[in-house]
């Protein structure tokens, strides 16, 4: 019988869990989201590829500007601490969610 009693006092209780994606969790300021790079304050120091331990920052050396392949990238700031323009920066962007992999790679240019 207890087990149908608590069954009855839950169906009438607030849930614990929030409306997503109806309602958006509240988000801290120290939260990492997507990252981004602002390529138009990139100066191709290499500095952000050099620190990357997961390869996921690579400057083209066409344009000397930071890629971010958004599948490799473990959001570990590494790349932010050392950049010398602060061009690299983490957004409260966190729906990342894709169909294919590849669309986390940066795209040709």
């Amino acid at each position: 019988m207890g087990i149908l009693t608590d069954v009855l006092k839950n169906m009438f209780k607030k849930p614990f869990t929030i409306d997503y994606p109806k309602k958006k969790s509240k988000i801290s300021v120290h939260f990492r989201g997507k990252i981004h790079v602002d390529r138009k304050k990139c100066i191709g120091c290499y500095l952000c590829q050099m620190n990357c331990p997961t390869g996921a920052i690579v400057v083209n050396k066409k344009t000397k500007k930071a890629e971010v392949d958004l599948g490799l990238c473990i959001l570990c700031s590494m790349c932010a601490e050392v950049c010398p323009v602060k061009c690299i920066y983490f957004t409260n962007e966190y729906e990342n969610q894709v169909r294919a992999k590849n669309k986390l790679k940066p795209r040709k240019r």
